[in-house]
């Protein structure tokens, strides 16, 4: 069956195909033409793969549940876009509208190339300033979206197109999670190789900085599913590329293949990647030095290209009338009165300096005097303005401003008292700069918010590499301050992980949340912020009450027990042979007709124990190879007995009470209660159960 639609065919009487472009595993786009409006269009249909047919006979669309949930995604997308259109750095958006039970979205056609093909065709890249130009209405456009609620979720150089006018539009909106294009491949998150994860404005600056290194480059960016396991991705610099060290550090902390310590909103990456770009703005803003007053030139008539006598205010007014008849004469009658009355005032200005002798020069020197005086005490008022605008500034907590302000300035023609004051202001401004990131800080932590902690934290680092670097304020600058608060917000995040966060995945009965918990986890382990042990002991913890909780809700919802069992079987392990588990397993096992065993109990030791020194020392395969199945199973549930835990299998429990050690627990059991040995022993016995068939 032909999927495409057929040339020619036309919707709503006035969009017509006229070719297919291309498709991704969201739709598929048609070249057309709006009949009524005579302009090229792009039509873009969604067709999302695997989840949908089409009926060649009606052209009807047909899927399940969860293709119309993406199709009512698709239209929610698509009118944010249209209501959005006319931003500069994005595709407009005509119209929206439902037919053949899918959706169609008129596009405009943006003239040009993609920027993929652009890169490849010429084999150059950009320099990074050129770079930054073209992507900042890109930038600002991503802004607003995400602001409106919408992630492009598929940004590559693939989906940018340069067009003819020399500016770069975004087009290509939306993916399927788990589904990577080849055009994507070096420009998409980890986030997007996921099924069911929830995509955030993060993706989109992870893809947003792989585009833009690929541009600065020239080589593409290592896939993100490869940089977890080997991460070459070097730094733009290491190539050969010149780069300011903010800029560079915005690239990459926009790069990070971990969300949690990637810059997270688009804002983020531009106050970053941008600092250096706003500090000449506003540099360029400054005030200059007032300009000394010119002797006034009365402006001259200038002859046109036709040798007409224009005025200076002839593109207002328009040119003067030519002169006719007697006006000219009188014209020449009226310029010599002048010349006549100017050469008398200045026979008497003449006269009069040779009559006073030096009195003008010294006239002139006074002037010049004065003049010095009204320039000097004018700069002190100006002075005394600059500081009193800092100090409302410093009122008004505008710290940043301040900061910003004074770092420009040039300060090589300084006085020591001026920069004395000025360093003074730094102080203030730094201190108040440091409150107040103390409390944005603080306003993440509490919101649960880690990731935007740990990325205020770098944006502060930027900041005092900025300040370090600056004579008046470098003395106020404690870099390890914000070091020593990254190492503390670090410790809250791993205290939040372990509790919090980890109780409330597992409540929620999300794995997918679960398991980024435990990679972030383990990432900590590996930096030596918390021991493996600590780690593995609330990993086990919380997958064996993750998977009880999964258990208990499969079994209510009527899943069968083979499905269960098998559910069982691949989680045990994580769980750490979880004993409320390995009795789940016992107890699916009989349901489905598993093996039965003899009951009969050999190897008992005078102590009452099949396993003596199984909380005393770690056993070899060979110290319970003698034992039967069943006897492996009680040797298993023994290690939980000698701690006192109680049973779901009655017949366990009126088996060990046959043994004077055996004490039961009313208060109930807690796994962390095993000895290094015990679990040692515990994985051997469940080990070989496996290796021998018995499991």
């Amino acid at each position: 069956m032909n999927k495409y639609l057929q040339v020619n065919m036309s919707f709503k009487d006035k969009y017509q195909i006229k070719s297919v472009m291309g498709e991704n595993p969201l739709g598929i786009t048609y070249a057309g033409v709006d009949t009524t409006a005579g302009r090229k269009i792009i039509i873009r249909e969604f067709f999302p793969s695997g989840l949908c047919n089409r009926n060649e006979d009606t052209l009807q669309i047909t899927g399940g549940e969860e293709y119309n949930k993406r199709k009512g995604q698709f239209i929610k997308e698509s009118g944010i876009l249209k209501e959005n259109s006319g931003l500069k750095g994005i595709v407009d958006i005509f119209d929206v509208f439902e037919e053949n039970g899918t959706v169609y979205i008129i596009m405009e056609y943006v003239e040009g190339v993609s920027l993929e093909k652009y890169l490849t065709g010429s084999g150059k890249q950009f320099p990074l300033k050129r770079i930054m130009e073209l992507m900042d209405p890109v930038i600002d456009s991503l802004l607003v979206l995400h602001e409106k609620g919408l992630v492009h979720q598929n940004i590559s150089p693939d989906n940018i197109i340069f067009t003819n006018q020399g500016n770069l539009k975004l087009i290509g909106f939306g993916c399927m999670e788990g589904q990577i294009s080849d055009a994507s491949v070096g420009y998409a998150p980890i986030e997007l190789y996921r099924k069911q994860q929830e995509i955030k404005p993060g993706t989109d600056v992870y893809s947003l900085c792989a585009a833009i290194y690929r541009c600065v480059t020239g080589v593409r960016p290592q896939d993100a599913y490869e940089r977890l396991t080997n991460d070459t991705l070097q730094k733009p610099s290491l190539l050969g590329i010149v780069m300011d060290s903010s800029e560079e550090t915005a690239l990459m902390m926009g790069l990070n293949i971990y969300e949690e310590k990637r810059l997270r909103t688009i804002m983020a990456f531009k106050k970053v990647f941008y600092s250096q770009k706003t500090q000449e703005d506003i540099s360029a803003r400054q005030p200059q030095p007032p300009v000394q007053p010119q002797p006034s030139v009365q402006p001259q008539p200038y002859p046109d290209m036709r040798g007409e006598i224009v005025s200076p205010n002839a593109g207002k007014k328009g040119k003067t009338k030519e002169s006719k008849g007697n006006g000219g004469m009188i014209a020449l009658i009226v310029i010599g009165i002048i010349v006549i009355i100017a050469l008398g005032v200045s026979a008497v200005i003449l006269g009069r300096s040779l009559f006073l002798g030096d009195s003008v020069e010294v006239n002139q020197e006074l002037e010049e005097e004065s003049t010095e005086s009204e320039t000097e005490i004018a700069t002190e008022e100006e002075t005394e303005n600059s500081y009193a605008e800092y100090e409302t500034m410093l009122v008004n907590r505008d710290f940043s401003g301040v900061i910003d302000s004074i770092l420009i300035l040039n300060t090589v023609n300084a006085t020591a008292e001026e920069k004395d004051a000025l360093s003074k202001i730094m102080e203030q401004a730094i201190a108040g700069q440091y409150s107040d990131f103390e409390s944005r800080i603080n306003s993440s932590q509490n919101s649960g918010d880690y990731e935007g902690a740990f990325v205020i934290i770098d944006e502060e680092i930027v900041l005092y590499d900025r300040l370090n670097a600056n004579a008046l304020a470098t003395q106020y600058v404690d870099k390890q301050k914000i070091e020593n608060k990254r190492v503390a917000v670090k410790n809250a995040h791993i205290n939040y992980l372990l509790n919090e966060r980890l109780n409330k995945a597992v409540n929620q009965g999300d794995e997918t949340i679960l398991n980024e918990i435990l990679i972030k986890l383990q990432e900590y382990v590996n930096e030596g912020a918390i021991t493996q042990e600590d780690f593995d002991t609330k990993k086990t913890s919380a997958y064996a009450r993750f998977v009880v909780e999964k258990i208990s809700a499969m079994n209510n919802s009527g899943i069968d027990p083979t499905t269960i069992l098998n559910y069982i079987d691949s989680n045990l392990l994580n769980t750490g042979n979880n004993c409320q588990v390995l009795e789940f397993w016992d107890y699916f096992n009989v349901l489905v007709g598993g093996i039965r065993m003899d009951a009969t109990v050999r190897h008992v030791s005078s102590n009452g124990y099949l396993l003596e020194y199984s909380n005393s020392m770690n056993l070899a395969t060979s110290d319970i190879s003698h034992l039967s199945q069943y006897e492996i199973r009680l040797a298993i549930y023994e290690i939980f007995a000698r701690h006192g835990r109680t049973f779901s299998d009655e017949a366990i429990n009126d088996y060990f009470a046959l043994y004077s050690w055996y004490h039961p627990s009313a208060v109930g059991f807690d796994e962390a209660t095993l000895n290094t040995y015990e679990k040692y022993n515990l994985n051997l016995l469940v080990d070989y159960q496996r290796a021998m068939g018995y499991r």
